[in-house]
């Protein structure tokens, strides 16, 4: 372990100090820290992030970490994602410099839009896509195909299709199952359906997706909540499993039911997210 990068939440001024706080304990372990090293992740052995889930987010959809360890320290209200507690901080960074952690692999989705036989949007995701009307919009008329079969066409809000590690955040709320982050597969969430047939749906993770929105209604596409992209008339959403994985650090095995008992009880206790 000889360089890590430190990503906070550059929004509070409090986790920039926890990271320059972080730079010194590191420089005094003969270890290369960078504060937000500008893109230049080529020489780095791992990345500690300081911040809820968003920022978390943020960081690990970029291509430059997929082959970088991430480390979530959490600073937010829920924090599904990240492994550290703020309180746990330094007991953990303690184990991290001596290599004792594990890596704890998450799949991704590929999104592409064609649009008259062109890609003119190519994105991937860790958590979730969502295709969903504009707020002064009418119901959507949404069209879903797995491997070119047709499923159905919803009259809905919107659809959600998440990743297990998705399966706790916005399709959670949607109505969706929780869905262990180990296994492999797409869930198809509807979201505020006018259909009482319309519930949720598993998808091998080898299928390929396709969308389709019917009508003139003002469309978005959204990616992990961080990038919106309007949708037009016949427009095709394909979304398909990426090859590419997250690798989040973990000090030890994930209890995926334990984290999850506590998390929601928490929520719950908060009044919501």
């Amino acid at each position: 372990m000889k360089n890590i990068a430190i990503l906070p939440n550059n929004k509070k001024q409090n986790i920039l100090n926890v990271a320059k706080q972080i730079s010194m304990w590191l420089e005094k372990h003969n270890i290369n820290s960078y504060i937000n090293p500008n893109n230049n992740y080529h020489n780095i052995d791992l990345a500690i992030v300081l911040g809820g889930d968003g920022t978390l987010l943020h960081f690990a959809r970029k291509k430059q970490f997929s082959d970088i360890p991430i480390l979530g320290v959490n600073f937010g209200r829920l924090g599904f994602m990240s492994e550290v507690e703020a309180k746990d901080l330094w007991r953990s960074l303690k184990l991290i410099i001596k290599n004792q952690y594990q890596i704890d692999k998450r799949m991704t989705l590929n999104i592409e839009v064609i649009r008259n036989n062109e890609t003119v949007f190519d994105s991937h995701v860790l958590n979730e896509a969502v295709v969903a009307k504009g707020i002064l919009s009418r119901m959507s008329r949404i069209e879903v195909q797995v491997d070119g079969a047709w499923v159905d066409t919803y009259p809905a809000d919107g659809l959600i299709v998440a990743t297990p590690t998705g399966s706790t955040a916005y399709s959670l709320s949607a109505g969706g199952p929780l869905v262990n982050p180990n296994m492999e597969l797409m869930l198809i969430t509807p979201i505020a359906a006018h259909a009482l047939y319309a519930r949720p749906l598993v998808i091998p993770p080898e299928s390929e997706l396709q969308i389709i929105t019917h009508g003139d209604e003002l469309i978005y596409l959204t990616v992990d909540g961080q990038e919106n992209f309007n949708i037009k008339q016949n427009d095709i959403v394909i979304i398909k499993k990426s090859p590419t994985y997250v690798n989040l650090v973990r000090i030890k095995p994930l209890n995926f039911y334990n984290v999850m008992r506590k998390k929601l009880r928490r929520t719950e206790a908060q009044g919501g997210y």
